[in-house]
């Protein structure tokens, strides 16, 4: 970016929806990628099953290490998808075990439904503070044109 701004988008990605559109945002942006893993198995309708009572219940999971520091980062973008009207587990557990090393933070959030409001309030919470920017996709209805338009206006929220 223009601005120099050191970022990294970090995220968690069940299905690939989230993932998908964090890799776009962190290439539009020239940031820095790192996936977070959940160390249960979360896949097939079991998983399902498990991952939206573990975020309903707001418990955390093991995630694996990361590799990339968040506190040699000027902006941490935090991406999650929407579980039962809240952040998955493994996001929850991210936020908890590093929130002391995020200078600044912002939001991404994908979502079938609704929730987003909820998401914003509980990952401010954990945090302990507002993020600069929330962007939030919703699954199946934004075209790349839509994501290419959110990119370019959050990269112009950054300049400034």
């Amino acid at each position: 970016m223009e601005n120099n701004k050191k970022i990294l988008v970090v995220f968690y990605s069940r299905t690939g929806v989230t993932r998908k559109i964090a890799q776009e945002l962190a290439a539009g942006l020239g940031a820095d990628i790192e996936e977070i893993h959940d160390k249960k198995n979360r896949s097939g309708a079991m998983g399902y099953i498990t991952a939206s009572i573990d975020a309903v219940t707001r418990k955390c999971t093991e995630i694996e290490n990361c590799v990339k520091k968040p506190s040699e980062y000027d902006l941490v973008i935090i991406g999650t998808p929407i579980w039962g009207s809240t952040m998955c587990s493994a996001v929850r557990t991210y936020l908890k075990l590093y929130k002391e090393n995020i200078k600044t933070a912002g939001f991404l959030i994908t979502y079938k439904m609704f929730g987003v409001p909820n998401v914003v309030r509980n990952m401010e919470m954990i945090l302990d503070k507002k993020p600069v920017s929330v962007i939030d996709f919703k699954s199946g209805s934004t075209t790349k044109e839509q994501l290419a338009f959110k990119i370019e206006n959050l990269k112009k929220e950054l300049l400034t």
